[in-house]
């Protein structure tokens, strides 16, 4: 029976572009789905805006989106249960840039992990995204062998260098193998400039005010559709607060940062 429905709707799909142009097919099955409502939403700006929504009994769902969709990120959200706890608004996201997607939501202890069948744009997107929580993580590491009392600490400074140096060398790969994919667009809007291990903190905050845009501006109209810049603007903010401030001392710096 299954089969057959799986037959009839794959056929119902490929007439679509026959009366009505090309549109886009995403389509798949959430793991340990609750019955109700899946949500589809896409960014732009500053948030995510609900495109659609259907309702599954089996975690089995579809959208169709139109052929002039824009390339972005997108969300579907819905509701799972696991041992008997039920959770709302759970939500995977994914890069979606004109092409059919296939999507399986696991679920696992980090949460839902999504499998795309045949997308290079969310492979690599995902292998960007894995690589850079590692990256933060050994960076961080290293920083606080550095700070927040400098340390002549040469070996310290050096592998400080030799992540950053490790990172542009991934970006730059992954740039020349794929430089169309839009995975790629939003890989490099988060490129920063390097900062020398042997700098102290203060050195480095003045050092990134003065040059935290020259590798990655903000000026890709395309970006707007991926949650990019507002991430990228409030990493800059940061650089301007200060603990000790009063609050209309760090308005002043926040006015400065603008």
């Amino acid at each position: 029976m299954m089969k057959g429905v799986a037959f009839i709707f794959g056929f119902l799909l490929g007439t679509i572009p026959l009366l009505h142009g090309q549109s886009w097919l995403i389509q798949g099955n959430i793991e340990n789905a609750e019955e109700g409502p899946v949500i589809l939403a896409s960014f732009y700006g500053d948030r995510f805006r609900v495109l659609d929504s259907m309702d599954t009994e089996s975690g089995f769902f579809y959208f169709i989106l139109p052929e002039d969709t824009p390339p972005g990120i997108f969300r579907i959200i819905y509701a799972d249960r696991v041992d008997s706890i039920r959770t709302q608004n759970r939500f995977v996201e994914f890069i979606f840039n004109m092409e059919n997607l296939e999507i399986f939501v696991a679920s696992s202890e980090r949460g839902p992990v999504p499998y795309f069948e045949n997308s290079m744009e969310n492979l690599v997107y995902s292998e960007f995204m894995e690589f850079e929580l590692d990256y933060e993580a050994q960076l961080m590491s290293v920083y606080g062998q550095l700070y927040p009392i400098q340390r002549d600490n040469e070996d310290a400074a050096a592998r400080y260098n030799a992540i950053q140096i490790e990172r542009e060398r991934y970006m730059d790969s992954i740039t020349n193998l794929y430089p169309d994919l839009y995975a790629v667009r939003i890989m490099n809007a988060f490129r920063v400039p390097m900062i020398p291990g042997e700098m102290g903190h203060q050195e480095r905050i003045d050092t990134l005010k003065k040059c935290f845009f020259d590798q990655a501006p903000i000026d890709e109209p395309m970006l707007l559709y991926a949650p990019v810049y507002t991430f990228k603007l409030i990493d800059y903010l940061s650089l301007y607060k200060v603990d000790t401030l009063t609050k209309n001392q760090q308005e002043e710096a926040f006015m400065e940062a603008v």
